[in-house]
């Protein structure tokens, strides 16, 4: 292969990431997300170009790895979560076999302004600020590493830099919140003091924690700067203008 001009770089972010209704149309998620991978190998490895490729903190198992305490396996992940894991092992492939520079990131629970209105805080944000008497959510009790999505902009614009070989690095704060916590740090920017109804309080995932390691030595390149209290606080005044600073 030739590598004698310089490398250009692909940031592959295309993907339909709807993991909560990717239960009902597999086909479709797995179909769509993995012909857009395919695609973007091929062209890169036509073009002799670097790759940075989004993935999931779910991703990277195996039939017999588990992940985040033993407690996520590959039967328990959704098809969006497994187009995604299916990916990582695409590129692998492509690099081992053609040789192509590529750097897995691993990004965790990403939030900030545009974020899909479905998502957790987007959700929380609209019925603390609404006329609603109460916040409803599934359960508080899961744990997520909530990353800014200005920080994930930032991780992805300092590791392409150094991309070479193969590489899988985790995207996240260290720092993990429940849903809980969450929904305190929106109601003391709003300066409310709504009840909190739980919709599913028998789930035996809700313990489930999620949170980066952040072990990767090229990881250390990096640092998140935006807070969870700050990175809140920006998202609802954005939509709401003034918030409470207590």
């Amino acid at each position: 292969h030739n590598r004698s001009r310089s490398e250009g770089l692909v940031v592959h972010l295309a993907a339909d990431t709807e993991a909560l209704s990717s239960w009902q149309r597999p086909g479709q998620i797995l179909g769509n997300n993995l012909l857009s991978t395919i695609q973007v190998l091929e062209f890169c490895r036509e073009s002799s170009c670097k790759l940075i490729f989004a993935s999931t903190s779910l991703a990277g198992l195996t039939p017999t790895k588990k992940k985040h305490n033993d407690i996520v396996g590959l039967s328990s992940l959704s098809p969006y979560h497994a187009s995604k894991n299916i990916g990582e092992n695409l590129c692998y492939y492509y690099h081992t076999t053609y040789g192509l520079n590529i750097a897995i990131l691993r990004i965790f629970s990403v939030y900030g302004l545009g974020q899909r209105g479905s998502s957790l805080i987007p959700t929380v944000v609209r019925q603390t600020f609404s006329d609603c008497p109460e916040i409803v959510v599934r359960s508080t009790r899961p744990r997520r590493d909530f990353i800014h999505v200005d920080d994930v902009v930032d991780a992805i614009v300092t590791l392409s830099k150094g991309t070479k070989g193969y590489e899988e690095l985790e995207i996240g704060t260290g720092i993990a919140t429940s849903v809980r916590e969450v929904i305190e740090i929106v109601q003391r920017h709003a300066g409310t003091n709504k009840p909190v109804i739980e919709t599913e309080t028998n789930n035996s995932g809700d313990e489930q924690i999620v949170v980066s390691r952040r072990s990767n030595v090229r990881s250390s390149q990096w640092n998140p700067k935006i807070g969870l209290y700050e990175g809140i606080g920006s998202l609802v005044s954005s939509e709401f203008g003034e918030v409470n600073e207590v």
